[in-house]
């Protein structure tokens, strides 16, 4: 992967199913949502944004069901079911007895257990454990994972090989163990799974998908925020350096703002040239870091879109919505500027954000309109809900 805009080849995604079911008035806001969203029409408008995907050629492989592929070898089936459960509450002397209970599942079954959750009424009455105290009132063994869909945050690629997301809420931490099983497992990814570019970066440092650009083969855009520690960041450049995978990380200190979760709320790109960018980040701090001797060398820089353009070789031309007026903020609230490139030039935008969609036209950017009035709620956008595996140069 070396760079945003090349022609999409192919996409993990993650369609929403149960684990959206799940969400009450009393713990949404525990699993990041704003509030609750109505599955049934998510699912229809994920669904809406895959047939673009494939209607332009790209493979589009989801994480569902190819976790179920890899599940159906029992042995691994049952490792992922034993690191999963490692965080669940369930009884010491229950654990093992749960584990097996879930092995034995059904692939498909075991996966839709891994990413809804599990109640305690779920589970069979033989496990120790189980009895009345677990009956009187079911509660959560495992919680489930209504953020999974947002794909892009719990690993992205970059060159020949990945990183894995090291998730800053425990809301969202088990889905690093999911896609990571996929990643060592199923065939799509043969000869990739030794290549996790940061595997030393502990839990500790949280650095997410959604706060990285890839701006070329040697280069990479890093917000640091509300999801993404500068620690990550400057470890993350001391193990590409020395890997000689990359020569330079564009740093944006981004305002921590619920509308501003991610660099790529604030900013995507658009064509190889072009970013689609809110005036917001426009004023933010911005350096680059570079090799040298004694570890990271940083420079300030005057903006994001000089910093990105001296890394491009070449002016970026940015384009902001709100230049041609307009309430702006609001379609960044719905993220405006979340937008996914399938080929230069050629992005998919929820059709909602009218003014961002209408100013990208003007400029001569193809626009897919999909639609997104319930997804948008989760806060996550087209891109939020893609994770590019392969793009032509």
């Amino acid at each position: 992967m070396e760079s945003e805009t090349g022609a999409l080849r192919a996409v993990l995604v993650h369609s929403p199913d149960g684990e959206l079911n799940t969400l009450t008035p009393d713990d949404h806001a525990e699993f990041l949502f704003d509030e609750l969203v109505w599955p049934q029409r998510a699912r229809e408008e994920h669904e809406a944004f895959t047939t673009v995907l494939r209607s332009r050629g790209v493979a589009v492989l989801d994480l569902r069901e190819g976790l179920a592929e890899v599940c159906r070898d029992k042995e691994v089936g049952r490792r992922l079911a034993a690191q999963v459960m490692s965080g669940a509450r369930v009884p010491p002397r229950a654990r093992d007895e749960v584990i097996s209970w879930l092995a034995e599942l059904p692939a498909e079954m075991l996966v839709r257990s891994l990413l809804g959750g599990i109640s305690s009424d779920e589970v069979p009455r033989w496990v120790p454990g189980t009895g009345s105290l677990w009956r009187h009132r079911p509660w959560r063994l495992l919680d489930p994972l209504p953020n999974q869909m947002f794909t892009r945050d719990s690993s992205a690629w970059f060159r020949d090989g990945y990183l894995l997301g090291r998730m800053r809420t425990g809301a969202r931490a088990r889905e690093v163990d999911l896609v990571a099983a996929l990643y060592r497992h199923h065939p799509w990814f043969a000869g990739h799974a030794e290549r996790c570019w940061n595997e030393a970066l502990p839990p500790s440092m949280p650095i997410e998908g959604g706060d990285l650009l890839v701006l070329s083969g040697r280069a990479l855009a890093v917000g640091v925020g509300d999801r993404t520690c500068a620690a990550a960041v400057e470890a993350l450049a001391e193990e590409l350096f020395a890997r000689e995978l990359c020569d330079r990380l564009v740093v944006v200190d981004l305002p921590r703002t619920r509308a501003t979760i991610h660099l790529d709320t604030l900013v995507s790109f658009v064509d190889e040239d072009a970013v689609v960018m809110s005036p917001e980040l426009g004023g933010r701090p911005v350096c680059t870091l570079r090799p040298g001797r004694g570890g990271p060398v940083l420079r300030h820089q005057p903006d994001f879109a000089t910093a990105a353009g001296e890394a491009l070789g070449s002016a970026l031309r940015v384009l902001e919505p709100g230049r041609d007026g307009g309430n702006h903020r609001r379609e960044q609230w719905d993220d405006g500027c979340n937008v996914l490139a399938v080929a230069p030039g050629e992005v998919i935008a929820y059709e909602s954000n009218e003014l961002t969609n209408d100013h990208l036209e003007r400029h001569g950017i193809g626009v897919h309109r999909i639609p997104g009035s319930e997804l948008r709620r989760a806060r996550g956008g087209p891109r939020c809900l893609s994770c590019p595996l392969h793009r032509d140069s």
